[in-house]
């Protein structure tokens, strides 16, 4: 059985694109769209730029620590992106 993708908004961040952009193609759709904005004080912002309410969203996100972001700042992140 096919499992059907119409309707569902797929997210990534700029850090998980590459994998991201497989998924969406095994999924034969398309990443939708958001803003992200890192601050000079360390500051940050995501955003989805496309209408979310009602709709299946799934967001793309690793958690896994790295150089230049711990995990607190990867959670942090996922949390804050649907909070207008």
């Amino acid at each position: 059985m096919e499992t059907s993708t119409s309707g569902i908004k797929l997210f990534a961040f700029q850090s998980e694109l590459e994998f991201a952009n497989k998924i969406a193609a095994q999924l034969k759709t398309e990443l939708s769209p958001i803003e992200e904005i890192n601050f000079k004080d360390g500051e940050h912002a995501a955003r989805p730029l496309v209408d979310v309410c009602g709709q299946d969203v799934c967001v793309i996100q690793s958690l896994h620590s790295d150089k230049t972001k711990s995990v607190d700042d990867k959670l942090i992140r996922l949390l804050f992106f649907f909070v207008p």
